[in-house]
């Protein structure tokens, strides 16, 4: 069974029931534990015995599983080593001619040279091997787990797109930030990539939605892995994470410095790209603190927005929100003492951020005295 976060261990655990089960557990080890799974079903069976090697290992299991009922489980086999992928591949050969079941679960996220792709290979023809691949939640199915809570279903659905996992995770942080646990899942995976591979799945996750390969460039070759992962989906020439709740949760893990910095990288591509919307272009400018930027965008944006009659997209040119005024009242504010001009009292957001703008960058020309009115000095002063 594959496919991470859909619940295969829970669907194991709950078709086997009352019914007793001997587990092995795979690791994530920098150091592989030779035959670990195996191990620990050898300890169960033979408690008093121990440190068996390859050979004898296949041999006691094989004749084992021949003649007794119990199911083994092998939980995570994509995290395992050489020695037990050559024993799960003796066993998975002979296993129609036994009394056993042998489970094996495995999210599918491993490359071409991974040693259990090659066991499965192996086994693909032959007799008594049977794949289970376990579908994501419906929206029925996420809308049922969450009808009992104020979370939205649909949004919810958007969010985990029927990842069992996540949607279980997403009850836990029902006020829209990541829960603690479902972080630590992701931060665990991307841990495991390169540093080159986590420095553009880290760039994606400021980026909500689809990205193309223009904007990546070259970075686009460093896709593999955490497409191998599980972060990560291709499709053509975009990319996006597979879930919305796990970009939310490599996004919440950065640092403020470095979300800045992943902003103005994306702010960087953007502007060189040359064909984004100003809209967006003034969303990245603005976590990128790159203000002049944002705001000339975001006009830009507006005087695009009217231009094409979408009046009620634009903002109102009469009406400043609270977060706006806050961050025009980080422009230093000039001193018009002197020349007589005072600003107009009903002023429109074009308006007051063109004249901020040109007063911070020393454009302004007075003319009244026809000197130059600048932040740092009063006219004629």
């Amino acid at each position: 069974m594959r496919r991470g976060g859909v619940g295969k261990t829970s669907l194991v655990r709950e078709f086997f029931g009352s019914e007793q089960a001997v587990w092995g557990f795979c690791e994530p080890l920098s150091t592989p534990r030779p035959l670990g799974p195996f191990q620990d079903i050898a300890r169960q069976i033979w408690p008093a015995e121990q440190d068996f090697d390859v050979d004898d290992m296949r041999e006691r299991l094989l004749a084992w599983v021949r003649r007794t009922p119990t199911p083994l489980v092998v939980e995570d086999a994509h995290w395992i080593d050489d020695a037990s992928a050559d024993v799960l591949r003796f066993i998975g050969r002979r296993i129609d001619t036994s009394a056993g079941l042998l489970v094996v679960t495995y999210r599918d996220e491993v490359d071409g040279d991974h040693p259990l792709r090659r066991v499965l290979g192996d086994l693909a023809s032959a007799a008594g091997v049977t794949r289970v691949t376990v579908p994501p939640l419906t929206r029925a199915g996420v809308a049922e787990m969450v009808s009992e809570t104020e979370i939205d279903a649909a949004e919810a659905y958007r969010l985990t797109n029927g990842n069992a996992f996540l949607v279980s995770q997403l009850l836990l942080a029902p006020d829209g930030r990541v829960a603690a646990s479902t972080r630590d899942a992701v931060a665990a995976r991307v841990a495991r990539l390169s540093p080159s591979a986590r420095g553009v799945v880290e760039l994606l996750s400021v980026i909500a939605g689809r990205v193309g390969a223009e904007l990546l460039g070259a970075d686009w070759s460093r896709l593999d892995e955490p497409v191998v992962a599980g972060l990560l989906r291709v499709d053509g020439a975009v990319v996006e994470f597979r879930h919305e709740l796990v970009r939310l949760a490599v996004e919440q893990a950065l640092t403020p410095g470095q979300r800045q910095d992943l902003h103005a990288d994306v702010v960087r591509r953007m502007v060189a790209q040359g064909d984004i919307a100003p809209a967006t272009i003034a969303y990245h400018a603005r976590h990128a603190h790159e203000l002049e930027l944002a705001f000339t965008s975001q006009r830009a944006a507006a005087e695009r927005a009217v231009a094409l009659g979408w009046a009620r997209t634009a903002r109102p040119p009469s009406t400043i929100t609270r977060r706006q005024r806050t961050e025009l009242a980080w422009l230093p504010r000039p001193s018009w003492r002197g020349c007589g001009w005072r600003p107009p009292r009903r002023r429109t957001w074009s308006a007051v951020t063109n004249r901020r703008w040109r007063l911070r960058s020393g454009r302004w020309n007075c003319a009244r005295c026809r000197s130059r009115c600048c932040v740092a000095r009063r006219c004629g002063g």
